[in-house]
């Protein structure tokens, strides 16, 4: 079944640069930028249910987070998954760590939220009923 998302996500810029985001199914490329110039996207992509989405994450250099003389964090380039709509029901993905969403990549610290990406790497977000209702009954977690 195809289906709708719309994806509300967060970026840290660096001289008005974020990192570059990726996201695809099944090998398809359904949307891509090379950086994010807004600290604030929604994107909408439309899926084929049940879904494995990539989100890869690229173009993080060691530079990437500035600290000031005190040691705290000025500027950090970052994505940050904040929540999707699918079935005009917004899910926040602070309460979904681990559960639908999984992020691997390059020192990705596996005790750090899912949701936030500020590593190389991919992130999955996995919805396996062919039907979103009966996937969002599935997951009451997630509204």
């Amino acid at each position: 079944m195809k289906t709708n998302l719309t994806l509300k996500i967060n970026s840290g810029l660096i001289d008005n640069k974020g990192l570059g985001l990726t996201i695809g199914q099944d090998g398809h490329v359904l949307w891509a930028t090379d950086y994010f110039q807004e600290s604030e996207s929604k994107i909408k992509i439309a899926v084929d249910l049940p879904a494995r989405i990539d989100f890869t994450i690229t173009g993080r250099k060691d530079n990437d987070t500035r600290v000031n003389d005190a040691g705290e964090i000025i500027a950090d380039r970052y994505l940050s998954l904040i929540w999707f709509e699918i079935e005009d029901k917004l899910v926040y993905t602070y309460g979904i760590d681990y559960k639908i969403l999984q992020y691997h990549g390059d020192d990705v610290d596996p005790n750090a939220p899912a949701f936030y990406w500020n590593r190389n790497g991919v992130a999955t977000l996995v919805i396996d009923r062919p039907d979103p209702v009966l996937w969002l009954l599935d997951h009451p977690e997630v509204w």
